[in-house]
């Protein structure tokens, strides 16, 4: 009967004690997690955005004076822009 208690006691320590370690293991994590979204989260520092794009009828022209086509850039709809991206920018250059 002793032992039996013994045994029970002991698995109870064990078990709090894995408890603890694996919370304080989440509360680390959690800690870097949030120190992490803080500087992934933080605002860019540039003063406006450029909006790059290009008119195809005239990328196909230089293409088919070059000797080619581009079949996947040309075909389809020929008359369209094409987005090249959204780009920070600054007064002065590129951030």
């Amino acid at each position: 009967m002793f032992h039996s208690r013994l045994h029970s006691f002991s698995r109870l320590v064990i078990s709090l004690a894995l408890s603890l370690i694996l919370a304080a293991g989440l509360a680390s994590f959690a800690d870097d997690a949030k120190a992490q979204d803080k500087r992934q989260n933080a605002p860019g520092e540039f003063d406006f955005y450029v909006l790059s794009l290009s008119w195809s009828p005239s990328f196909c022209e230089e293409a088919a004076e070059r000797g080619g086509r581009s079949q996947i850039q040309c075909s389809g709809r020929p008359y369209a822009f094409v987005v090249h991206g959204l780009w920070p920018q600054d007064e002065n250059g590129f951030p």
